[in-house]
């Protein structure tokens, strides 16, 4: 068994007292403790209690959480290196993360090269698998009457489709009064992600650069990070307010930008009901 003696320090920084090696630890905390620190819910009772703190703090009615992805810089690596290069022509990998109002992760994927697209991260991964099965409880509810219960979804931004359980803002933010009105809603809610990432590299600022480690371990590293941050937050952490301008500053500026694909500009009939059905409610 691994053996890890950790403190955490009011700045927010790590420090390890470990043995073995640091990659092994990482990897033990990421398989060993990972599982505990970052779910998504099961239940309907923990459904209800994240939608109900996501409305509380976004004022958006069956919000789940916000989910997006986040580039984290590598070195080239030796192998398809081009799979890696990612819309602003540097190499990373492509995070896929979803986060609750907490600024807490609730799924974390680290396996994709920095060439893949949002919308394929999501459309493969066990998160939108576990929303269409009912893996996770959709809980539907009737927020206007005569209209289609509305079940739990995830905010996206531009890259992402629209699905029943998945919205975006209206293209071009909406042509009426309503529409613009969910539409900065929406965008407004949907920071909670960004803000959930800037945390993230506030304290860890290796995610910040390109770590020297090899492909095969790096994964570990940088889900172990969400996990920390995870056990950070729940733990009343603070992280510092210069650390954490710095950490947004990089996001906005070193992250590539949001690019549509033909998936993406779909428009589903399912999620547009559910969109409407949102839209009249804010707007009454």
């Amino acid at each position: 068994m691994i053996s890890v003696n950790m403190s955490i320090v009011w700045h927010g920084d790590i420090t390890c007292d470990i043995s073995p090696p640091p990659l092994q630890v990482c990897r033990a905390v990421s398989v060993f403790l990972g599982p505990d620190y970052i779910r998504t819910p099961s239940s309907q009772q923990e459904v209800e209690d994240l939608v109900r703190g996501f409305s509380r703090a976004h004022g958006l009615p069956q919000c789940l959480g916000a989910v997006d992805c986040t580039h984290v810089a590598v070195k080239q690596p030796a192998l398809r290196p081009s799979d890696y290069i990612n819309a602003a022509g540097a190499h990373s990998l492509n995070v896929h993360a979803l986060c609750d109002y907490k600024s807490c992760f609730l799924d974390v994927v680290v396996r994709w090269p920095g060439g893949a697209h949002d919308a394929r991260i999501f459309a493969e991964s066990k998160l939108s698998a576990d929303l269409r099965d009912g893996t996770i409880p959709p809980c539907p509810r009737e927020l206007l009457q005569g209209e289609a219960p509305v079940p739990v979804y995830l905010l996206g931004d531009a890259a992402f489709p629209l699905r029943p359980r998945l919205m975006k803002e209206y293209p071009a933010g909406g042509e009426t009064p309503a529409e613009r009105r969910f539409s900065r809603t929406l965008c407004g809610a949907h920071t909670a992600i960004r803000t959930a990432l800037g945390r993230l590299k506030a304290r860890f600022g290796a995610l910040r650069r390109a770590m020297d480690i090899n492909m095969d371990a790096l994964p570990f590293v940088i889900h172990a990070c969400f996990v920390l941050h995870n056990y950070c937050e729940a733990s009343g952490e603070a992280v510092s307010e210069r650390s954490l301008d710095a950490a947004l500053r990089h996001e906005r500026d070193a992250q590539p930008p949001a690019s549509v694909s033909e998936e993406t500009a779909e428009q589903d009939a399912e999620g547009q009901a559910v969109r409407r059905v949102l839209t009249k409610f804010l707007d009454t």
